[in-house]
């Protein structure tokens, strides 16, 4: 229904723009707009916690991607750290062969032996020069390594920290979105608690109606029954006797009727 409706603004907005002109974008933007905000108050809360959850599951992969990079942190550190261990080891041995020969040099001999071999002073020099010089690019790298070493700690203090925040993040949504849905339930407990309300209330109705018909034909059948008493009955002793007319004549002295035939 939803994609109608856009496609109905869509239409609507390329035949305005035939009809009125370049205003017609202005109408589509705001149709647009107010039909993507009528659809987002029709959806139910439900449906909108479950898309929240959803979200919220999606944050996985960003959490495994910053393990991941806690663990290549830790891995290169760990190497990183034995080579500088293993070119300080080599930094310090050569220190002291550098050492002992410039002290041998010190002598001013002609000819020095070194290990069973016998070498000339330039020999030496030479020797030294080169020990030196490795000496120094040795010393360089370990310090490059070392501010390496330390950029990687840095990093790595950086990956944990967004792992934990990642981590953090994710169980606040989670309780948010349980809280929510725990207030949505109760909402709708309510509600079916007042419809039940509702229905009582229209129950209460009906038999107040029914009783008041029920109150109704009591008050008829009392009233028929009040005017019935209400109406004069005849008294048995006042009954006039079947020959009432043959005494008032005789009273009188009147011949009868009867007697006359």
């Amino acid at each position: 229904m939803f994609r109608k409706l856009l496609g109905g603004l869509v239409l609507l907005g390329v035949g305005s723009f035939l009809l009125f002109g370049t205003s017609a974008g202005s109408y589509l933007r705001t149709g647009y707009v107010q039909a993507v905000g009528y659809f987002k108050g029709q959806i139910p809360v439900h449906f909108k916690l479950e898309r929240a959850r959803q979200l919220v599951g999606e944050l996985h992969p960003d959490i495994h991607k910053a393990a991941r990079d806690i663990a290549v942190e830790e891995v290169r550190i760990t190497r990183l750290k034995d080579e500088i261990a293993r070119a300080e080891k080599d930094r310090d041995e050569q220190q002291v062969a550098i050492l002992a020969i410039r002290d041998q040099l010190k002598q001013g001999l002609a000819s020095y032996t070194v290990a069973g071999r016998t070498f000339t002073q330039s020999d030496l020099e030479r020797d030294l020069a080169r020990r030196f010089k490795s000496f120094k690019r040795v010393s360089d790298s370990l310090e490059q390594r070392s501010n390496l070493l330390n950029a990687r700690e840095s990093k790595l203090v950086a990956a944990r920290e967004t792992y934990q925040g990642l981590l953090e993040t994710k169980k606040e949504l989670e309780s948010e979105i349980e809280a929510l849905d725990a207030e949505q339930k109760a909402l709708e407990a309510r509600k079916v608690a007042k419809r039940i309300v509702i229905d009582d209330g229209r129950f209460q109705h009906a038999r107040k109606a029914l009783d008041e018909i029920k109150e109704q034909l009591s008050v008829d059948q009392k009233l028929i029954e009040t005017e019935g008493y209400m109406v004069d009955p005849v008294p048995a002793e006042e009954i006039p006797p079947s020959d009432l007319t043959d005494q008032i004549d005789q009273y009188f002295g009147r011949t009868s009727a009867k007697d006359a035939t």
